[in-house]
C-alpha cells in the first residue's frame, strides 16, 4: 500500500460554525455535511494535506438515544459515518487513519463502543474497515422507501443485535 505523504495529518474538531474556516481549501460535499450537523452531536475527523481536506469521517456522539436511519446509537456509544476519501488519494490508508484517531477519541472519551453501518455494497469500505481492525459483529437485512431505510433486522451469532461493524469493544475502555 503506497504510504501518504508525512505533510498530512489528521484533526478532531468540534461542529462550530467555524469550524472550516482553518482549511485554505473546501470540498462543496464536506462544506454541506459540516451545515446539515451543526449544534449535534458530532465530531468531524479530517485528514488533510496542505489545509485541504483529502479525507473526511463524522462520529455520531449523542447523550441520550438518537435514531440515525434505521438505528439508534446510544449513549456512550460513538457511531462513525459519512466517511469519504477524495478518489486521488484512495488506496494510502486514510480510512485506517481517520478510524484509529476516532477509536482514540473514543477510548479517551471513555464511549464504550465505537461502531459503523456499511452497506453490502460498498466493498471498498468493508475492506478497509476490517483492515483497520474493525469485525463484522452482525448483518442487517434492510428495506428502503424513497432513498431511506425505513426498517432493519439485524441476524448476529448469539441473536444479540450489535452494531454492524464493531470497532472498538467495551472491555477496551481504559
Amino acid at each position: 500500500m503506497p504510504e501518504p505523504p508525512s505533510d498530512r495529518t489528521v484533526v478532531s474538531l468540534p461542529l462550530e460554525t467555524d469550524t472550516l474556516q482553518r482549511f485554505r481549501t473546501l470540498p462543496p460535499e464536506l462544506e454541506n455535511l459540516v451545515a446539515r450537523r451543526l449544534g449535534g452531536p458530532w465530531r468531524l475527523f479530517v485528514y488533510e494535506a496542505e489545509g485541504t481536506p483529502v479525507a473526511w469521517s463524522f462520529l455520531h456522539l449523542p447523550e441520550q438515544k438518537e435514531w440515525l436511519d434505521s438505528v439508534p446509537t446510544l449513549p456512550g456509544e460513538c457511531r462513525e459515518t459519512s466517511t469519504f476519501v477524495m478518489p486521488e488519494q484512495r488506496g494510502k490508508g486514510l480510512r485506517a487513519k481517520l478510524l484509529e484517531a476516532q477509536s482514540a477519541f473514543c477510548t479517551d472519551m471513555g464511549l464504550r463502543r465505537h461502531w459503523a453501518i456499511v452497506e453490502k455494497r460498498n466493498g471498498a469500505s468493508i475492506s478497509s474497515s476490517l483492515r483497520a481492525g474493525g469485525r463484522i459483529a452482525a448483518k442487517s437485512l434492510v428495506i428502503k422507501m424513497l432513498g431511506r431505510n425505513i426498517v432493519e433486522v439485524r441476524i448476529t451469532p448469539n441473536g444479540n443485535p450489535r452494531p454492524s461493524i464493531l470497532f472498538r469493544r467495551r472491555r477496551e475502555v481504559r
